[in-house]
């Protein structure tokens, strides 16, 4: 069987990430397609992942260098002993294993973003000896149902739901609903190990362009905290805000 993935990669200060630059058919180790080049280093290109997994078939539970999250946008499957759907949000910290993940007969899709680039998955337990020790961390929400056009459209005001309760460690997951034409102030991503704003409807503006879904931005802890414009659509963005990475899991 096959994982259909399409990675982008950019390296900017913020960014828009297009989905469905690069596209390929992989085995079952769902590696990542590609390497980032130096700019990675100057400017930490942030790796983005859409992740089409065929119905009935299980993804083995593994760990990854980096921390990461997923955010399930379509479909459903068991995570581990849970039923998801979309929206879920599932955050993995580095060399945390989770799993296995296994596709309900529409199939799913997600996404799984990341800060830095990483090496692809880890299966457990053939690899438990790559499995460096420090603090492991997992946090999943609860499934939300997306908004549909018509309830966006006649939506007041703006709002938000915390997925994922903003942490000590800084990690939090926060859905915003906004009212045609309205605007908000995002999270603030100081101390963070950045965030990434991912719009699952309706349309956002920025810098002069209309993002729609699965495009998403991506801020850094140096920035300010993103003003959320809604468009004439409104919109539904979900901003998944990352751990630093943990020293244990920083190469010397």
């Amino acid at each position: 069987w096959c994982v259909l993935i399409t990675q982008s990669l950019f390296a900017q200060r913020r960014f828009v990430a297009a989905m469905l630059l690069k596209t390929a058919m992989l085995s079952e180790t769902v590696a990542v397609i590609g390497h980032v080049n130096d700019e990675r280093v100057l400017f930490e290109s942030q790796p983005l992942q859409n992740v089409e997994q065929p119905p009935d078939i299980t993804l083995r539970t593994h760990f990854h260098r980096q921390n990461q999250f997923q955010l399930f946008i379509d479909g459903d499957a068991k995570f581990g002993r849970h039923s998801i759907g979309a929206l879920t949000v599932h955050y993995a910290g580095a060399y945390t294993g989770y799993g296995p993940i296994t596709a309900g007969p529409r199939g799913l899709t997600y996404l799984t973003l990341r800060p830095i680039y990483d090496t692809g998955k880890l299966n457990m337990p053939e690899n438990a000896a790559d499995m460096i020790r420090g603090p492991k961390r997992q946090l999943s929400s609860q499934t939300v149902g997306v908004i549909d056009s018509a309830a966006l459209a006649a939506h007041k005001g703006s709002q938000w739901l915390d997925m994922i309760a903003l942490q000590a460690d800084s990690i939090a997951a926060r859905l915003y609903t906004l009212a045609p034409g309205e605007r908000t102030q995002g999270l603030d991503p100081k101390g963070s190990g950045g965030q990434f704003y991912v719009v699952v409807a309706g349309a956002l503006e920025y810098d002069r362009h209309t993002l729609r879904r699965p495009t998403s931005l991506f801020v850094r802890a140096q920035e300010a905290a993103l003003e959320i414009q809604a468009s004439a659509e409104g919109v539904q963005v979900v901003c998944l805000q990352l751990a630093l990475t943990a020293t244990e899991y920083l190469k010397p």
